[in-house]
């Protein structure tokens, strides 16, 4: 019964959400393409050559040569950024480099934005790239946090390494990269646009506002953050925005994971304890910075 109600409900608000986008067909295509020339400008150079770099990695069994898990499954993430981490856990697991119980630990603190995105795209909004390093370096931090929280695991792998032919592994890699990009894409927008039809509705404080876009999108939450002069809670919703992450990203995960056991609650429970050390940090750095 709750299942019948929650699939009547999706589809009144996707027919009401085509009807919009029928009667504001202007409207809604310059706000595809000015959101389309951000992505494109924003996020697809800071991701591309990670995502790239962290695709090539895999398609070598860079895992093989690592005698710590975690450390792989940590240093890989950081690089290629989200939603990359869980893409790469679900891999070895389907490998059987991993078993389910190590997969379900090390989704906890593989979610990391990537450096780019938040060297380029942070420090622009906060006017200060000494604050996007202090912001990147909570973030790893608190996933590092939880990193240690968990006893050091060792991979048992029986696969063997296989000779590769770089032209050819060149080419998968950059399929699969095109592939991660495009769905970013595609959900980035669509969830853009339900928040472009709720602003018009609603007429929200500046702190909502950008909660609410940080909620439906996490580029056009960051760079909307630009609106609030306090520069204490504007990290507070940055934070919110990269470490727990927005709908989007979640529905990456939850895609990513739904044809393996892999628990997605594990990520949920990951991300709330992220974003707790992520404030608690937040929240001394600013008092320090006062007191001084």
């Amino acid at each position: 019964m709750k299942e019948n109600y929650q699939r009547f409900l999706t589809l009144v608000c996707l027919i009401l959400f085509f009807c919009y986008l029928l009667f504001h067909y202007s409207f809604v295509l310059k706000e595809v393409l000015d959101y389309t020339t951000l992505f494109l400008q924003k996020v697809f150079p800071s991701s591309f050559l990670f995502l790239l770099f962290s695709s090539l990695l895999m398609d070598y069994s860079l895992s093989s040569y690592f005698h710590s898990s975690k450390s792989y499954f940590f240093i890989l993430s950081l690089l290629s950024g989200f939603p990359s981490g869980s893409l790469i856990i679900k891999n070895s697991f389907q490998r059987k480099e991993i078993s389910l119980n190590e997969a379900n630990q090390m989704i906890q603190f593989s979610h990391f934005p990537n450096p780019f995105f938040i060297f380029y795209n942070v420090s622009a909004v906060l006017s200060s790239k000494k604050l996007a390093y202090l912001f990147f370096g909570i973030l790893v931090l608190s996933n590092y946090l939880i990193f240690l929280f968990f006893p050091k695991r060792r991979i048992q792998s029986t696969i063997t390494i296989e000779k590769k032919d770089f032209p050819n592994t060149f080419i998968s890699s950059l399929y699969k990269t095109i592939h991660v990009l495009i769905i970013i894409y595609g959900t980035s927008i669509f969830f853009y646009l339900l928040s472009l039809i709720g602003r018009r509705f609603f007429i929200i404080h500046p702190f909502l506002y950008v909660l609410w876009n940080g909620v439906f999108d996490l580029t056009s939450g960051i760079y909307s953050s630009v609106i609030l002069s306090n520069t204490f809670y504007q990290g507070i919703l940055l934070f919110l925005f990269i470490s727990f992450g927005s709908i989007p990203i979640h529905m990456q995960v939850k895609s990513i994971l739904s044809d393996t056991p892999i628990s997605y609650k594990s990520f949920i429970k990951g991300r709330i304890v992220s974003f707790l050390l992520c404030l608690l940090s937040w929240c001394i750095y600013s008092c320090c910075t006062v007191w001084i």
